[in-house]
């Protein structure tokens, strides 16, 4: 209860009805007065930032410490001392991906620029090799040029065998091919293209989409595979939030069907396991990523015994997890664990698929 100056009158403010003690029994709020003084708000402000405070680390402290619990209490319908589960999910897992991202980052960053030097440094031995090829007598020269004709030759025929096997509309080899993409230089010249043909001749709807995108990433990228793949991967990486909101309620469904004749769960309780289940992962790991930052340090060097440690754990939590909140035996719950790992790792994997699909094509 806030020590805000209660109200004489007795009708609430936000829904006219009479209310019967401080707070209304119908919309819930507090009936005090309307005008605030900046003490007020700042002292406003520290009341909900606290109470979220006490609500969260009591929350956490179940979450960690007491697999399962968590959702029993919120299915039980006691939610009033803890943290509510959605609010819990954006708020851990928002901090979790700051924290990787932010360790993240610079570790792309480099490797993108070794990844530019190793292609200066190519390029300026290629030129120096040219240059020594250049000084050759005419008669070795004359060999050299045979044998690379031949050589791009070969190349060239393979490319041309490989585009001619697939319906993709491009490929890739040491540097990116487009196949039905290579004919045109811009997208606006395929357009005009297609609009100069009758419809019966104009390509499809998806081949025209994925002609015009291999023609926009032709234009951006030339023949530079390493910087397309370098674009894409660091495009899928931050996708990854998106990735474990995707897989949140697949994750639930398919414990529903392993458990879906426990106690009667709706698939909402599921959900909300899974919820909490995501929660203690992000913390977990956020935690063994905070302890990955010291391992370079020499005296710190217990520091990855902990990091094996927390790894058993993230396995004993969920089996635990699993056993506390579906009430079944040991070894059912051991043998539904491994069957349901192996099945959500397929499903991780699929996953992880699309969206780099996505990546590549909306990089």
């Amino acid at each position: 209860m806030s020590h805000f100056k209660e109200r004489k009158e007795t009708d609430c403010l936000n829904c006219g009805i009479e209310v019967q003690g401080r707070y209304c029994q119908i919309c819930g709020q507090e009936n005090i007065e309307p005008k605030e003084t900046v003490w007020h708000l700042i002292t406003h402000f520290i009341y909900d930032i606290t109470h979220f405070d006490g609500k969260f680390f009591n929350s956490v402290k179940y979450l960690l410490f007491k697999p399962g619990f968590l959702p029993q209490e919120y299915l039980r319908g006691r939610r009033a001392s803890y943290l509510n589960p959605i609010k819990m999910y954006v708020f851990i897992s928002a901090l979790f991906f700051l924290f990787f991202f932010s360790i993240l980052q610079p570790v792309l960053d480099e490797t993108k620029e070794k990844m530019n030097k190793g292609q200066t440094l190519l390029d300026k031995d290629f030129d120096t090799l040219k240059q020594l090829f250049d000084d050759t007598t005419q008669q070795r020269q004359e060999k050299i040029n045979s044998q690379l004709t031949v050589l791009n030759d070969n190349v060239k025929k393979r490319i041309e065998d490989t585009a001619k096997s697939s319906k993709l509309p491009f490929q890739t080899t040491g540097k990116v091919t487009y196949g039905l993409a290579k004919k045109y230089d811009s997208v606006s010249q395929y357009d005009s293209i297609q609009n100069a043909l009758a419809d019966s001749k104009k390509d499809g709807w998806f081949s025209r989409k994925m002609i015009r995108k291999s023609v926009t990433i032709k234009e951006r990228y030339g023949t530079d595979v390493g910087r397309l793949l370098s674009d894409v991967v660091i495009k899928f990486i931050h996708t990854f939030p998106q990735i474990f909101f995707v897989s949140l309620p697949l994750f639930a469904f398919l414990l529903f069907l392993f458990f879906k004749r426990q106690n009667g769960n709706y698939y909402v309780d599921h959900l909300i396991f899974s919820i909490h289940l995501y929660c203690a992962l992000f913390i977990l790991l956020f935690i063994q990523g905070l302890l990955g930052e010291f391992e370079g340090v020499s005296w710190l060097s217990w520091v990855e015994y902990i990091e094996w440690i927390l790894l058993l754990y993230l396995v004993w939590y969920f089996y635990k997890a699993l056993r506390t909140f579906y009430q079944q035996g040991m070894a059912k719950t051991i043998l539904k664990l491994c069957l349901f790992v192996f099945v959500s790792s397929f499903l991780m994997v699929f996953l992880f698929i699309f969206f780099f699909m996505v990546s590549l094509i909306t990089v």
